[in-house]
């Protein structure tokens, strides 16, 4: 479908509905198939067993399998180009550790353009005011929090979206109860954050996917956190195992700036001593949805 809503609408980047249509499709077909195939081995095992309790030891599935990748970019989704660091310091995290804003910061990332409509309507500050249906919002919090996910319609939301319109994408977001929708005027520009460092404050990488009979999914991820220091146009690069920065696992010293901003620094590689987070992610009619995150800690 190629259409836009007037030709103020602008995009950055090619956010659209199909992509969401390709990661709701492509996780259902798998999981429907893998539901056939454990309730079947669930049917043999009460028969040849006798009703004794079947091994629920995981399987190993593809990290780099369209599905683990579509979750894992769940949770490592941020603003402005930069992650969100709320499963990196919250020890356990589920759907009762969520804030109404957190709700949609991470419901909001399913959003594309299309979704706001034009009410030709204008604000106090003539400003346009476009809308979003709630039901598209209860659909997008769904899909991240499953069907039994809450959320409160009575705050303002502003948040910085991944495209622009009438040269914005920090949008203002009102619940108008009167059409179930979210009055939305788009009111300035937030680019993507710029760093303050040379190299960014912590690595991830995904190092394992198991999936159980239950059809429970866990993704395990690396995690190693940095800081750096300059002393006489030589850079330290210090790298931790843990968020406060209490474990250092490992050094790189006395390197110039252009061998400080390239360095290559891959979590995985310190899979004993990096700080290892567990996702849990549970099927709800056929789909993923995020259950849980515990962040283990590192070894010393």
């Amino acid at each position: 479908m190629n259409f836009k809503f007037g030709d103020e609408i602008e995009t950055r980047d090619q956010i659209n509905e199909k992509k969401l249509s390709k990661k709701k499709s492509s996780i259902t077909i798998v999981v429907v198939i893998t539901l056939v195939i454990g309730v079947s081995v669930f049917v043999l095992s009460n028969i040849l067993f006798g009703g004794k309790k079947v091994d629920n030891t995981p399987t190993d599935v593809d990290i780099n399998s369209d599905n683990v990748q579509i979750l894992y970019n769940y949770v490592t989704y941020g603003v402005r180009g930069t992650r969100n660091d709320k499963f990196l310091k919250e020890k356990y995290v589920n759907i009762d550790s969520f804030s109404n804003y957190d709700k949609f910061y991470y419901a909001l990332q399913f959003v594309n353009r299309m979704d706001f409509k034009d009410t030709g309507r204008v604000n106090a500050n003539k400003q346009k005011i476009y809308s979003i249906s709630n039901t598209l919002i209860k659909k997008y919090m769904q899909l991240f929090f499953g069907n039994f996910v809450t959320y409160s319609t009575g705050s303002e939301i502003t948040y910085p979206f991944d495209f622009k319109v009438n040269g914005y994408n920090v949008g203002v977001m009102n619940y108008n109860q009167e059409n179930d929708c979210f009055d939305t005027v788009f009111t300035s520009v937030q680019d993507e954050i710029k760093k303050t460092s040379i190299i960014d404050s912590y690595y991830g990488s995904l190092v394992s996917a198991k999936e159980y009979n239950d059809l429970t999914l866990v993704l395990e991820e690396k995690v190693v956190f940095t800081t750096v220091t300059e002393s006489s146009n030589a850079y330290n690069i210090s790298l931790y195992g843990d968020y406060e920065k209490n474990r250092l696992i490992d050094q790189f010293n006395g390197l110039n700036r252009g061998e400080a901003m390239n360095k290559y620094i891959d979590a995985s590689n310190y899979l004993e001593k990096a700080t290892t987070i567990k996702y849990t992610f549970k099927v709800n009619n056929g789909v993923y949805y995020f259950s849980s995150s515990e962040v283990v800690d590192s070894k010393e």
